[in-house]
């Protein structure tokens, strides 16, 4: 909840016309934090699946599902927001490749430290 407040906090700040020294960080940016809100999705979803038998392209595809409607909102929200563009298909497609990239970081850190104690 608190990862998702933060985001429309985020869309919600007016845009600048700031010429940045590298192309293409809003993909960028856009794919970092969509990656964090997959690992967390994962997680949470993992934590409400039965306890040893985690279906992990379900848990997968639900995170992608999940984050892809917030990023469909949230481009939404970006062009209502003073000098922001919205409905960016690569703004999109960063949200839907970090879920998906955070969804597996999340199987491969439980896979390799579910044992360690």
């Amino acid at each position: 909840m608190g990862w998702t407040l933060f985001l429309w906090f985020l869309s919600s700040r007016p845009g600048s016309d700031k010429v940045y020294p590298v192309d293409h960080i809003d993909k960028i940016l856009h794919f970092s934090y969509f990656c964090v809100g997959g690992f967390l999705c994962a997680t949470w979803l993992y934590r409400r699946s039965p306890v040893n038998s985690p279906d992990w392209h379900k848990i997968a595809m639900l995170t992608v599902s999940l984050l892809g409607i917030v990023g469909a909102l949230d481009e939404w929200h970006q062009c209502h927001t003073p000098f922001r563009s919205g409905n960016d298909a690569g703004d999109l497609f960063a949200d839907f490749a970090g879920s998906l990239v955070g969804a597996y970081l999340f199987r491969y850190y439980h896979r390799r430290f579910r044992f360690a104690s």
